[in-house]
């Protein structure tokens, strides 16, 4: 350590050299903290772009996979080949058997809940009636899967 005993001059000087030296280092400091800074916000926006990177090449492997699932499922079902209108087709079920069936449904429906309505509750009677009158819906539903199938052959 250097001397400090002296002249109030002598003493006054040495303070500002020091002061001076302490202002050099703590630049000198501030610099290299400031390249530090530097160096890791560049590691981390380059391992930032990596990540993007490694995520985008894993996206694309995944759609690449979901395109081949794809491949490998409709091969699949052209090869089952089983087609449950095509056999009521072979069985001589057309499209309009089964809109028929539908209206039959919806007028059962009435006949059903007026021959209930006189001998059980009407809340009995709207059920059995609602009842038959769902499948009118399923049969029309049919009948228009059944006209498709028919226009396709």
């Amino acid at each position: 350590m250097s001397d400090i005993s002296g002249k109030p001059q002598d003493l006054g000087d040495k303070a500002e050299q020091a002061a001076g030296k302490a202002q050099g280092v703590a630049e000198d400091v501030a610099g290299k903290a400031q390249g530090v800074a530097n160096k890791a916000q560049g590691a981390a926006s380059k391992v930032a772009g990596d990540v993007a990177d490694k995520a985008q090449e894993v996206a694309g492997k995944a759609q690449q996979a979901m395109h081949r699932a794809e491949g490998t499922v409709r091969q699949a079902a052209e090869k089952t080949n089983w087609n449950p209108l095509a056999v009521l087709g072979r069985w001589g079920i057309r499209s309009s058997h089964a809109y028929a069936a539908g209206f039959l449904a919806i007028g059962a429906t009435v006949v059903k809940w007026l021959l209930t309505l006189t001998h059980e509750p009407r809340e009995q009677a709207d059920r059995t009636g609602l009842f038959i009158g769902e499948w009118a819906p399923t049969l029309f539903a049919l009948g228009v899967a059944l006209k498709h199938e028919e226009e396709r052959r």
